[in-house]
């Protein structure tokens, strides 16, 4: 009890005579705020990716595209041809579901990339080409403007992230190489849909001259019978396809994605981190030399040392957290929600709670490096070399 004592009265005498040494207290605050609100919104991409892609995946779907699909390390449908006839075999798979008709949840879909747009000339703008019927695939999927396009008519809806990026809304006219497409409706998914227009996929396939699918969203029964539908599929002689978990396929891509800005945020961190570190250090110092009579005066009178160097841990801490908290603040308030765009995906930066709580523990453990040598500094300070300090 004696030692907890020391170190409540020790801690209230530090941080009461913080208002005196001000400014070098708010060179800590200001330092920690500079890290953790960088460190926050550059992560706030990878959080935004991660989130839109991972709500855009169900364990209960999968998607088959050709083996040979490659791309930067990690299959892709872009890059994926799956013939129409390899539909037929597909529908004796195990483990796929059916719908209130009987019907195999199964669609073929493409792919395309269109022209930029006079609004937006840098960006990529993808068409989405799919079964009109086989919209149940897309749980989350509706129509919150105009309606849905009309299969064989040459007719688009385009998803709310597009039309906010690109400025593109229902009524206008996309040029496409076959003529001028009207935008029916706009259409919301939640995931990374939104990032794109939306055709029936035998209308796209015909205007832009191709001959098979980019891939085939499959519906299963459950999410157990995964393995057994994808080694139905990679084991049969007469397909060249492989299958993956849709949530799973997903991450990978939102990783892979991610890993810039990911990479971009510890190094960033860290180089920022070191001079938070040595600077915090350096102040520290400087307040255990303006508090030498009151660090004198209880050694002289019996405290033990450790509470004196609990104090010195604990202003930089206290210090520390107050930076870290104004800088998610300032991430939260400038960074959060906005809308950015990375190759076609569409997305909202994130500074989650989580991430604010990582940028808190980032400070905290700054400020306990930096804090430790001087702790130790002021825990053995000689009453003498004290009392001339002072």
């Amino acid at each position: 009890m004696r030692l907890l004592t020391q170190i409540r009265v020790v801690i209230h005498l530090s941080l009461a005579t913080l208002p005196q040494r001000k400014g070098s207290s708010l060179v800590i605050v200001a330092c920690m705020a500079c890290v953790v609100g960088v460190l926050l919104s550059v992560l706030a991409v990878t959080n935004g990716l991660l989130r839109i892609y991972d709500i855009s995946g169900s364990p209960a779907r999968a998607i088959v595209f050709s083996r040979d699909a490659v791309s930067f390390g990690g299959r892709v449908e872009e890059t994926s041809t799956v013939p129409p006839e390899a539909l037929a075999p597909l529908i004796g798979a195990p483990g796929l579901a059916k719908d209130v008709h009987g019907e195999p949840m199964m669609d073929a879909e493409i792919l395309a990339m269109l022209p930029p747009t006079p609004s937006f000339p840098g960006g990529s703008l993808w068409l989405w080409g799919l079964d009109a019927r086989r919209l149940s695939l897309q749980p989350r999927f509706e129509i919150v403007a105009g309606r849905l396009f009309r299969p064989g008519l040459h007719e688009m809806i385009i998803g709310t992230g597009a039309r906010r990026v690109f400025g593109l809304n229902v009524g206008d006219k996309f040029a496409m190489a076959d003529g001028e497409w009207p935008i029916v409706g706009e259409f919301s998914t939640g995931g990374i849909n939104d990032s794109a227009m939306m055709s029936d996929a035998a209308t796209v396939m015909s205007a832009l001259r191709r001959t098979n699918f980019n891939s085939v969203v499959v519906g299963l029964e459950n999410p157990a019978v995964f393995d057994a539908f994808k080694g139905w599929v990679t084991s049969n002689p007469a397909l060249t396809l492989t299958a993956e978990r849709q949530s799973a396929y997903y991450q990978q891509i939102a990783w892979r994605t991610s890993a810039f800005f990911t990479a971009m945020a510890c190094i960033s961190g860290l180089v920022m981190a070191l001079g938070a570190l040595f600077g915090t250090m350096k102040i520290l110092h400087s307040a255990i030399d303006s508090r030498s009579r009151e660090i004198a005066t209880l050694s002289a009178i019996g405290y033990d040392p450790w509470p004196i160097a609990i104090s010195v841990v604990l202003e930089g801490v206290a210090l520390s957290m107050l930076g870290a908290l104004l800088g998610a603040l300032v991430a939260r308030v400038l960074v959060d929600g906005r809308q950015e765009i990375i190759w076609n995906a569409i997305f909202s930066l994130s500074v989650s709670p989580g991430l604010i709580a990582l940028g808190i523990a980032w400070a905290i453990l700054l400020a306990i490096l930096g804090g430790i040598v001087p702790a130790v500094r002021a825990a053995r300070l000689p009453v003498a070399e004290a009392l001339r300090q002072a």
